[in-house]
């Protein structure tokens, strides 16, 4: 969708829907095969999907354990906390926070109580990393340069999470 608002939103302004159903079939072809299935959702567990569906209904739907990622911002810690509580409410469980800088200033005087306060609050949800700006993809470039730029975010990403606290039951963490 061209508006960067809830998935219902973006789609009644271009006069489109969401068919869940097709895109539930979707995703459960391509979770099949998949070592570690992760969904992204466009928006938290309160966006409209489509009339009288959330994300939080798909999360339920699908049967996954929930990642949560915030921004690494003042307010992190409370909405962080708030969602693990719905999640547990409704009984889906959820695999842990994941904290992402989306500026590339500095940090604020509060980045550095999130981990403690998420650890002491948390319920025993897992803090699965704090991620670093990233910064953007770069522009359309022939794959082998996007394959590169992505190989080193990856690295990256290994290096700040714990992708162990992800990996399903009976299986190691990523190779």
């Amino acid at each position: 969708f061209g508006l960067p608002i809830a998935p219902q939103g973006a789609a009644e302004a271009e006069g489109r829907t969401l068919d869940l159903a097709v895109g539930r079939h979707l995703l459960d072809r391509h979770m099949a095969a998949a070592d570690l299935p992760l969904v992204e959702t466009a928006g938290g567990l309160g966006s409209p999907l489509a009339p009288g569906t959330l994300v939080l209904d798909l999360a339920r739907a699908m049967g996954l354990p929930v990642l949560l990622v915030a921004p690494h911002t003042l307010g992190s810690v409370g909405q962080s906390l708030v969602c693990a509580r719905l999640l547990e409410h409704e009984g889906i469980p959820c695999a842990g926070i994941l904290l992402s800088r989306t500026d590339p200033g500095p940090e604020g005087p509060e980045a550095g109580t999130h981990a403690p306060l998420l650890k002491e609050h948390g319920w025993g949800v897992p803090l699965v990393g704090i991620l670093p700006h990233l910064g953007t993809a770069p522009p359309a470039r022939p794959p082998e340069q996007y394959a590169a730029w992505a190989m080193e975010q990856a690295s990256t990403v290994e290096q700040h999470l714990d992708l162990d606290l992800l990996a399903p039951p009976n299986k190691s963490g990523p190779q």
